[in-house]
């Protein structure tokens, strides 16, 4: 049982489940940043902010690009412009999309 307890069963459903965040794990892409973001911190920004259809999004310090990412999987019509320094050898800069 939950507290040691074997003579007590708990009975327990699933409800709902969170996003699908393995396709913006850190660890599947080229990230800019030493400490990126965590996907699931991603989306709870994003969910505080009530993004919704339409919206234009400013990440000044992008990073792994993480809030960005996180906003266009819950509502994929907004804009978004990410800015971040990056040394070079970090970024593909022949070709941005594919990086």
């Amino acid at each position: 049982g939950l507290l040691g307890r074997h003579d007590k069963k708990v009975l327990a459903r699933l409800v709902t489940r969170g996003a699908e965040t393995s396709g913006i794990a850190p660890n599947t892409r080229i990230c800019v940043t030493n400490t990126p973001l965590c996907p699931l911190a991603a989306f709870t920004m994003c969910n505080v902010a009530r993004i919704k259809p339409g919206h234009r999004i400013l990440d000044p310090f992008a990073g792994s690009c993480a809030i960005l990412m996180a906003a266009s999987m819950i509502e994929p019509p907004i804009q978004s412009v990410g800015v971040e320094i990056a040394l070079d050898g970090q970024v593909n800069r022949n070709d941005i999309v594919l990086d």
